[in-house]
């Protein structure tokens, strides 16, 4: 089958997992200097998508910090430096959605530590 002819899931490099319920992380924009709180709704080796109420800048870099506690001031235990590569509406809730990609390789096995955790194969 062609490019053309697959559907966009078919086309990615990597499977996307859905994560339920959502978890919290905290975004920092690093060129603004903004930070707020997330929620980080599907994962894959090589990037995630998250719901924020604030804007992102596409294109700039992001790290986004773990909380399993889902508490803001809580100290993180993971950071990941990514940047945003698209965003849209979150068809649900109307949030804003963005989608980030990791910007090393190294973060991978983390990932799939989450993936593992809290994933759920999306079969879309």
């Amino acid at each position: 089958m062609s490019d053309e002819k697959k559907s966009f899931s078919d086309r990615r490099e990597f499977p996307r997992y859905n994560i339920y319920p959502p978890i919290f992380v905290n975004v920092l924009c690093v060129h603004s200097g903004k930070k707020h709180q997330a929620e980080l709704t599907n994962l894959s080796e090589s990037g995630m998508s998250i719901r924020s109420l604030e804007d992102i800048d596409f294109d700039q870099p992001i790290t986004i910090y773990f909380n399993f506690n889902a508490e803001v001031s809580e100290p993180a235990k993971i950071a990941l430096k990514t940047k945003c590569a698209w965003s849209g509406e979150d068809d649900v809730t109307k949030m804003k959605q963005y989608g980030v990609s990791f910007l090393t390789i190294s973060e991978t096995a983390i990932i799939m530590i989450i993936i593992k955790q809290f994933g759920e194969k999306d079969l879309s």
